[in-house]
């Protein structure tokens, strides 16, 4: 397979919106707060979280407010041996996905791990929109021009399931704080044309070069402005 591309060749305005989902400080702290005290009157009844022991709660607290992401890393790796076993598995998840993301940004070391945490979130989320765009987006990274045949297949299934809930993850009432309309929709594009894209890769990676051809087109139509892209749909 003659294409590949590198995720991080430009700065893209879904990856930055992404990480306003990923961030492990904000709301997945406020949510962890309420889950770890009392549950308010009147609150439709959940199944109530709790810290095993003060050091968890601690430890959690260090993360949110740790900037570096790897000594982030090395304290949920901290957690993740001296819990387990936790009521906030999810959040743990999503703190993983965000700072993996941020490193494998620059480390390509963290690629894989990335893709590992992504494909373990995804069996028990399967439409994990999050972990579906960094597998999408790390994958063709990691397989470039002789992916294995497991690689293709995790990454067609996320890029599936990021076009599948694009419209829905975009709409106008979903759009974050301090992200502008013009960016809110780029954003979307993008996102789109990635998916495309990685699709595209795979296609080329099994040979089906009639597929890669429609997929890179498809991509090019949400967001034109990718040379490679471009180059690769011309040679098909």
């Amino acid at each position: 397979m003659e294409f590949s591309y590198s995720i991080m060749r430009r700065p893209i305005v879904a990856t930055a919106v992404i990480a306003l989902a990923t961030c492990v400080t904000g709301v997945p702290l406020a949510r962890a707060q309420a889950a770890g005290g009392q549950q308010a009157t009147g609150q439709s009844a959940q199944p109530q979280k709790n810290w095993k022991d003060r050091g968890e709660y601690d430890l959690y607290m260090k993360i949110t407010q740790t900037q570096d992401a790897k000594q982030r890393l090395d304290l949920l790796k901290t957690w993740t041996d001296k819990y387990p076993q936790t009521d906030f598995k999810t959040e743990r998840n999503q703190a993983y996905i965000g700072t993996l993301g941020q490193l494998a940004n620059s480390d390509p070391t963290q690629r894989q791990a990335l893709i590992d945490k992504c494909a373990e979130v995804l069996k028990s989320d399967p439409k994990n929109f999050t972990a579906a765009y960094y597998l999408a987006l790390t994958g063709p990274q990691v397989g470039g021009k002789t992916p294995s045949a497991d690689l293709i297949s995790q990454v067609q299934s996320a890029a599936h399931v990021i076009l599948d809930q694009t419209d829905t993850m975009f709409a106008p009432d979903k759009k974050k704080a301090g992200v502008s309309e013009a960016d809110w929709a780029k954003a979307k594009n993008q996102i789109v044309a990635m998916a495309h894209r990685t699709l595209g890769w795979a296609a080329e990676g099994s040979k089906d070069n009639a597929t890669a051809e429609n997929e890179y087109k498809a991509s090019l139509e949400a967001d034109p402005d990718q040379g490679t892209v471009s180059a690769a749909y011309a040679r098909l």
